[in-house]
This record gives C-alpha cells, structure tokens and sequence, in this order.
C-alpha cells in the first residue's frame, strides 16, 4: 500500500529538488534556464520576505511557464495518469520549471525569461511559509515581483473510483499552482502546505471522468477536509449516419456533444466518440451540403457503450422536411402568458416569453432561442390533437400543455 506520506514526499521532491545546493549558501545566486540567449526574452528580480524575518536566505522560488490555465509541471503530470502510468512515473515527470534561492536579503532573479504567462512559487518549507504569483513577462523587459510569504495549511480527502476496490493512482491538484498528490489504494490524499487562500481541487485519473471542488484555507497549520468525491467511468457513443434520401452512408460527418467531445464518421458511415460524462448527451451532426441535425442519447452509462439505435438521417441542405403544429398550448391549463407556448406555421414560437426558431422531425422537436442565447433544447414530441406533451431529452420531466384557441 502506499501511503499518503510516501507519495507526498516524491512529489515534493520532484519540484524542489533542484535548489538543495543553492539553499545552503547566503550568497545571492541567481539560476538562469538552458536556452539561446534571446535578446527579446526578459528578467524577472525582486525580494522576498515574510513577517518577523532578518535572514531570508534560502528560499525556494520556481518559475513555471503556464499554459491553459495549468502549470508545466501539471500538464506533465496529467499526460503520465493519461497514459495510465503509475506514481513513480509522476515522480519523475519533468517540466520546464525553472528554480534558484533568494540570499540573505531575501533577492532573487531568473534570466533569459521567455515572453509569457508563468506561475511564480516561493516557499519557505522549514516555517511553513508560502505563496503563489501570476506573472507576465514581456518581451525585453524587466519584471519586478516582491512576495510577502504567507501561512500555509494542509488538504485532505478521499477519492473513490466506481466500480474499483483499488483507489490509487488520482491525481489532485489546485488550478493555476503547481500543488498537487496522489491517492493511495484507500482513496486517501494530501496536499501540503499549500499558501492560505481560496483554490479550485481538480482530479484527473485514467478513463474517469474529471471533478471539481472549491477548498478555502483560513487558518495557518490547519487541515482543510473536502468532502469524498466518488468518480465515474466515461463512457462512449457510437453511431451511424446515413443520407435520408438514398440511404447511402455518409463520411466525415461531424458529431460533437454539448461538453466538446468530438468524433467524425469513416467510410462506413461509423462514428464513436470517447470519454463522454456519464448522463445524458445532446449530439449535432454537421457535414458541409447538409443541415445540421440534432439528436439526444438518454443514457450514457458509466464505463458503458450507448449506441444510437438507428442510423442518423440527414438531409441536403434546405430540405429537411416539416410537419407542421399550429396553435397555442397552454401548461397545464395555467392562463400565465408566460407559461405559454405558441408554435406558428412559420417555424418560430415562443416559450417563457422568449421568442426563437423550432425544427420539428420525426418525433423529437427542437427549440432554438434567438435571445438572450443560441441554445438548442431538444424534446421527444407527443401530440394527441388537443395535449402537447414534451419530454425533455435525457430527463423524466414532462412538460403538458393544453391547446386553446390562438
């Protein structure tokens, strides 16, 4: 079993190991990156201190270029758990951090800075001082950042994988820093000493979906407990799309979710899309001479294939066909304009008081809003001449509507 402690300690290894030397000297020795040298790089200098200090000496300061939001480190660790590959690969993920140790005074400097956005660390591990900084670099410029160190608390939680008694190997980390752990075969986590503040705990464990959490640290040395976050599997769709009027199968068509994942059909028509969340998905298929089609799955099970039951149609740009629903339906006999729904021949309609455009095929209608949003709400169709029934895709919510006079 590993242990929280074991995996914490390679971690932090790995971060800071590089300024062990440079720690046990006052002198001021500032670590420049590889590199060519550029005249159009920059300089980043300045001082760091914290209350009650006279030798501040031997602080770790590491400079990571950021990119997305997440450090270099990060982004390393995160492509070792994708490609399924355990702790000890993450202990030695590399990234292009850059690191020195302040003098006596507490200065510091880094040279040959490219331009760009970077996450500046200061750390003083032995008083359990701390803070993280966002930093632009120009080209040719100078930036100049002073830290005041801060207190630093520890977090704390469990992981729990669906479906798996062996818990290990997630990575959690907080956004924008470079602080991160892994969970042992029990789930169990901690980061620590991490600057008081406010941050956003991210999980990422091979062919598990992603979680978030919110974690406030207020009080120095304390430990921060976040609730359990049981993760599911991604699942997949898969599918097949097909011309409505021939029949033949249709390549390269594109079907993308609401969430982003994305996949395009091969010569068979054929499309399957992975690492979808598990729920319930919206799909839009789009191929250049066509008009776009959108259609819901109701169930993505966790670890699971859901597969569309029947080949997608569409059709050639500008000739979707249209049945037309006139009138106003009335929810639930309520007489509210607002709870009104009117559907016009023209294809428009209006729902909460909000006007919008309705495509309307086979038995599932779909409402686009003109304002405030472009959104699409798509819905199953049941009309028995005078109720409306709309079931909302992925959902067992019903909305039933009475038709009254227009």
């Amino acid at each position: 079993m590993r242990t929280q402690g074991r995996v914490s300690n390679i971690l932090f290894a790995v971060s800071f190991s590089l300024i062990i030397i440079l720690s046990c000297s006052d002198k001021y020795s500032p670590t420049e990156p590889s590199g060519n040298n550029d005249s159009q790089n920059g300089t980043i200098t300045g001082r760091i201190t914290y209350e009650g200090g006279t030798d501040f000496s031997g602080i770790t300061v590491k400079l990571e270029k950021v990119s997305g939001g997440e450090t270099g480190q990060i982004i390393a660790a995160k492509a070792v758990v994708a490609a399924g590959e355990g702790v000890g690969k993450i202990a030695i993920a590399s990234s292009d951090a850059m690191t020195t140790a302040t003098d006596k005074d507490g200065n510091y400097e880094f040279t040959d800075v490219e331009p760009g956005e970077y996450s500046l660390t200061a750390q003083n591990t032995a008083d359990h001082l701390a803070k993280v900084s966002k930093i632009s670099v120009a080209a040719e410029g100078l930036t100049v950042v002073d830290v005041v160190l801060t207190a630093t608390a520890n977090i704390v939680g469990t992981v729990i994988l669906e479906g798996l008694d062996d818990n290990s190997g997630v990575l959690l980390y907080l956004s924008g820093t470079s602080y991160m752990a892994m969970t042992d075969s029990e789930g169990s986590y901690t980061i620590f000493d991490v600057p008081l503040g406010t941050y956003e705990l991210v999980t990422q464990a091979f062919d598990y979906q992603v979680a978030k959490a919110g974690v406030t640290l207020n009080t120095a040395a304390e430990t921060a407990a976040v609730e359990v976050i049981t993760l599911a599997k991604y699942g997949r769709i898969m599918g097949r799309v097909v011309d409505a009027v021939s029949g033949n199968v249709l390549d390269n068509v594109t079907v993308t979710t609401l969430s982003g994942e994305t996949a395009t059909s091969n010569s068979n028509g054929v499309f399957s899309i992975e690492q979808v969340p598990a729920g319930s998905a919206l799909l839009s298929y789009t191929l250049s001479g066509y008009d776009i089609r959108w259609l819901g799955v109701d169930t993505v099970g966790s670890g699971e294939l859901s597969t569309v039951p029947a080949a997608v149609k569409l059709f050639a740009e500008g000739t979707t066909p249209s049945q037309t629903i006139v009138g106003i339906w009335n929810r639930h006999g309520n007489v509210s304009l607002d709870d009104n729904l009117a559907i016009r021949e023209n294809g428009t309609y209006t729902k909460y008081g909000t006007h919008g455009t309705y495509t309307l095929f086979e038995n599932t209608i779909s409402l686009k809003y003109s304002s405030p949003t472009e959104n699409i709400y798509e819905y199953l169709l049941s009309d028995s001449g005078d109720r409306l029934s709309l079931k909302s895709v992925g959902s067992t919510s019903y909305l039933d509507y009475v038709r009254v006079t227009d």
